[in-house]
């Protein structure tokens, strides 16, 4: 019993770690690319602070969504 507690104390953290590590990679390089690809003779690069801010914004408008239909159940 003890061995299984160690290992899940130690795998669920660097899984949260190497999940985030990817999705920071993934985000990072759309970024770049729609960046690269839309304004790359813009002075200002407003396509990429548009999906930031619609993330910062939709992200936790969905989890509200999801807790309220999970919640119901």
């Amino acid at each position: 019993m003890e061995n299984n507690k160690f290992v899940t104390n130690l795998l669920f953290p660097l899984m949260a770690i190497v999940i985030f590590v990817i999705v920071a990679g993934i985000l990072g390089i759309l970024f770049m690319v729609f960046e690269h690809f839309t304004f790359h003779g813009a002075s200002e690069p407003w396509g990429v602070v548009i999906i930031g801010t619609l993330l910062v914004v939709l992200i936790p408008a969905l989890a509200v969504v999801a807790q309220k239909y999970i919640g119901e159940k």
